[in-house]
Formats: structure tokens, C-alpha cells, sequence
């Protein structure tokens, strides 16, 4: 699955035997809210996408704010 943000590759194991990393980060609520609706509930984000929010959330919306 690709990340709604970035488009890559999210790297999200939740389909495999072994714990995903997703499973341990926390994912801001205003970040959530951005993801698009058709999205939201179906892909995740991509760890460098959260990073990215978490250490600098109007970089990221500067980025992404067509996304």
C-alpha cells in the first residue's frame, strides 16, 4: 500500500504474521484529519510522512497541502 501523502510505499506490514512497525508510532490527530476521505480507515501513513508532521507540522502541510 502507498502512503496518501508521499505516494510511496508505506511499508506497513499489518498483513503479515509479525507486529508492523505502524503499531508503535503515534499518529497525530490533525494529521489524520488530513488524510483524504477516501482514504482515511483504508491505507496508513508512512513513517517517514509522520516523522516528517511530528518534527515540523507547517513544513509538512506546506509540502503535502495539495496532496
Amino acid at each position: 500500500m502507498n502512503c496518501p501523502f508521499c505516494l510511496t510505499d508505506n511499508r506497513c506490514a499489518i498483513n503479515e504474521k509479525q507486529s508492523c512497525w505502524c503499531f508503535t508510532m503515534t499518529i497525530p490527530d490533525c494529521m489524520l484529519e488530513l488524510v483524504p476521505s477516501q482514504k482515511k480507515d483504508k491505507v496508513c501513513i508512512c513513517r517517514s510522512c509522520i516523522e516528517l508532521y511530528n518534527n515540523d507540522p507547517e513544513n509538512f502541510l506546506n509540502i503535502f497541502r495539495s496532496v
